[in-house]
């Protein structure tokens, strides 16, 4: 290795954190953890919520096995590259900022598709949902 190359934690920016009483310290562990069950549960639920939507894609786009691998691995990809974003964005904005913003889009998200699959009227909601094999579907149109 040619020259000193400085490693990637600034000791500095290590040295220059103030030190926190034990009773702030305390809480702010147990903020943190609460903090970090709370991202990975939104994550979990997020991808619990795909795997069980992809019956009702497949048959939306009329998709075979196949197609359906591939449009699980495009959430993936996009899942991937948005965590890349996120992490860059935290360290040019700082991660507390970011995290808030992420829970704050996540749920502000959640809160409108809930919304909206609530104001349809019910017999659109009715007819939108897979059909099980054996099973008749009225398609027609209320308007």
């Amino acid at each position: 290795m040619i020259g000193f190359i400085r490693p990637p934690c600034d000791a500095g920016v290590i040295r220059a954190t103030t030190v926190f009483d034990a009773a702030l310290s305390q809480r702010r562990k147990r903020l943190t953890l609460a903090a970090t069950v709370l991202g990975s549960s939104m994550a979990l639920i997020d991808g619990s919520v795909v795997n069980i939507a992809l019956p009702a894609i497949q048959h939306a786009l009329h998709a075979n096995a196949a197609s359906t691998q591939w449009i699980v691995n495009a959430y993936l990809l996009l899942l991937g590259a948005l965590v890349l974003v996120g992490g860059a964005a935290a360290d040019l904005y700082g991660r507390r900022r970011i995290f808030l913003l992420g829970i704050a889009v996540f749920t502000m998200r959640a809160l409108a598709e809930h919304h909206s699959a609530g104001r349809q009227p019910r017999a659109s909601r009715d007819r939108r949902r897979v059909a099980h094999p054996g099973e008749s579907r009225d398609v027609g149109g209320d308007f």
